[in-house]
């Protein structure tokens, strides 16, 4: 098989269903429409693996606050906004309570993967009955490293607050560690794996360089 063939019946068509979605994920209305989804996993993610922090969240930066490709994640410890309540109560007086906070970006944590997956099975050799099975079962483990993506990253960001109080640093290095291991380099790795997992055989194989 030579390269032009090779350019034009994958490379090209997988560029331009990449972007094509990509582009159309920059709609804000489209942003606006997935948004709540991936807010209530972000939330549920956090939440669970934290069960001592309160985790709320909203759209946007803090420039930004329309920006429904954005999720603003607030916390603090439990402990410590109940004792604002407690203090409230007992003066009469409304407390004044404080979060700290960090971002989530959708695009980068859950919809660019898919789309990326999603390119890559369009142009694989082989039916459409078997893509479209592969299409749901990759999706379900990219939402899987997504979800732990979003776990381990949660616990560096609350530490790092401060909202901990003093956190040891062998501690801290480690769970940033953890969090850099989670980077978009190896979302992209883990997607390649899924793709040649689930996509090929020793066939689809012997097609392409027939």
């Amino acid at each position: 098989m030579d390269l032009k063939h090779i350019l034009l019946r994958y490379f090209l068509p997988m560029t331009i269903c990449f972007f094509g979605l990509s582009l159309l994920n920059l709609i804000p209305s489209v942003q606006k429409a997935y948004y709540p989804i991936f807010e209530k996993i972000t939330l549920s993610t956090l939440t669970t693996s934290q069960p001592d922090m309160y985790f709320k969240s909203r759209p946007g930066g803090e420039t930004d606050p329309k920006n429904h490709n954005k999720i603003t994640v607030l916390h603090n410890t439990k402990k410590h906004l109940q004792a604002i309540i407690d203090r409230s109560r007992a003066t009469g007086q409304q407390g004044q309570y404080d979060y700290k906070g960090f971002i989530i970006t959708i695009d980068e944590h859950f919809i660019t993967p898919l789309i990326f997956f999603f390119s890559l099975l369009i142009v694989t050799p082989g039916n459409w009955k078997r893509k479209l099975i592969n299409l749901m079962i990759g999706s379900v483990l990219i939402m899987g490293f997504a979800y732990l993506t979003v776990y381990f990253k949660g616990f560096y960001m609350v530490a790092n607050s401060g909202v901990l109080g003093v956190v040891d640093a062998n501690t801290l290095k480690g769970y940033k560690l953890i969090s850099f291991l989670f980077s978009s380099i190896t979302t992209i790795t883990i997607v390649v794996l899924v793709w040649i997992l689930l996509a090929f055989r020793k066939s689809d194989f012997k097609n392409l360089l027939a």
